[in-house]
């Protein structure tokens, strides 16, 4: 269990919303994430290289802003009958370009495909990881159950308002680089570990839900740089 991972306390920097960034080698992150494996019992895929960290420049408070607005109106269409909300909130209030030309599509879309509505739903746990990133969330541990956003509701538009509370909170307690690279580089090793179980027939390791892996892994990378904006649109 995490609770017994003796690395716990640094590999979730999450719990704690410093903005120093305290910098360690791709070969400690990488020890550090295979020592959560170890103890999670989640096969370790050896040969896999540490993640880029050059490119670690963290998102301004505007852009993840921007961000997750975009990904609560394209889960709350497919999560909700009703989406006229979600439209209304971004088409009256001259947001589209917060969202990328397919996550546009959808929300004006009438009648979306199964697999569309099915797609971005899912995108609610991007939303939450990103609200993880940006210090609204306390602390984050391995997805064995579907999030909830319950905690940052109230910083999400209820009618027609500017966003400007997630954006003053999103400015206040981001969290450092530092932190989100750790979860990048432990969720590349889970996301391996998951490949190689379909690959077997196996059932997903630790009980991890395949699908919460990928949506994270582009919040996160989204976040730290190494992933455009239109980057959403191929997940």
């Amino acid at each position: 269990m995490l609770a017994a991972c003796p690395i716990l306390p640094t590999i979730l920097a999450a719990q704690a919303a410093d903005t120093i960034a305290i910098r360690m080698s791709k070969k400690n992150r990488q020890d550090k994430s295979e020592a959560l494996l170890r103890a999670e019992k989640i096969k370790i895929g050896t040969g896999l290289p540490g993640i880029d960290d050059s490119v670690a420049t963290l998102r301004t408070a505007d852009e993840v802003q921007q961000r997750m607005i975009a990904l609560w109106a394209v889960a709350g269409s497919a999560l909700r009958a009703d989406s006229s909300h979600f439209r209304a909130y971004i088409v009256d209030g001259g947001r589209q370009a917060w969202l990328t030309p397919d996550e546009l599509a959808f929300l004006l879309d009438d009648a979306p495909t199964e697999a569309d509505v099915i797609r971005y739903s899912w995108r609610l746990e991007a939303l939450y990881c990103l609200a993880w990133c940006g210090g609204l969330v306390k602390k984050i541990e391995l997805p064995k159950k579907q999030s909830t956003i319950k905690a940052i509701l109230p910083l999400l538009p209820v009618a027609m308002e500017a966003p400007d509370a997630l954006r003053t909170a999103l400015a206040a307690t981001a969290r450092s680089a530092d932190a989100i690279l750790d979860w990048a580089d432990l969720l590349y090793r889970v996301d391996w570990a998951l490949d190689d179980a379909r690959e077997r027939n196996k059932p997903a390791p630790a009980g991890v839900l395949a699908g919460v892996v990928p949506e994270w892994r582009l919040a996160l990378d989204w976040m730290r740089g190494a992933a455009a904006t239109d980057e959403w649109d191929d997940a």
